[in-house]
């Protein structure tokens, strides 16, 4: 059982640098939030009417986009996109419950 859990912690090391080697070269999609709290390019639904993109999404000075949770919705680009590197990282609240959540692609 150890000697799985030390190729597992390899290979999930491995994984962690292609991913920062193969996404390096690329510009980041999401890199700008406007005063109003929309972003440039992206669209959001949200289960409540009227809700504002700001009061649910925003994005931290270092890049990290963060979901408040509530209402429930959902992000999404409004430009189609091929052949791309996808790469993210998640996670909830210290002592927070897991949510509903993920990541969705339409092919």
């Amino acid at each position: 059982m150890l000697a799985f859990m030390s190729i597992q912690s390899y290979a999930w090391v491995g994984l962690a640098i292609f991913s920062l080697s193969v996404g390096a070269s690329a510009e980041p999609v999401l890199n700008s939030q406007a005063d109003d709290g929309e972003f440039e390019g992206w669209a959001t639904y949200h289960e409540k009417a009227g809700v504002k993109t700001g009061d649910v999404w925003s994005l931290a000075d270092d890049g990290v986009l963060i979901c408040r949770g509530q209402p429930r919705g959902y992000l999404y680009t409004k430009k189609s996109y091929v052949n791309f590197t996808l790469s993210f990282e998640w996670r909830w609240p210290v002592g927070g419950e897991a949510g509903k959540g993920g990541v969705l692609l339409r092919t």
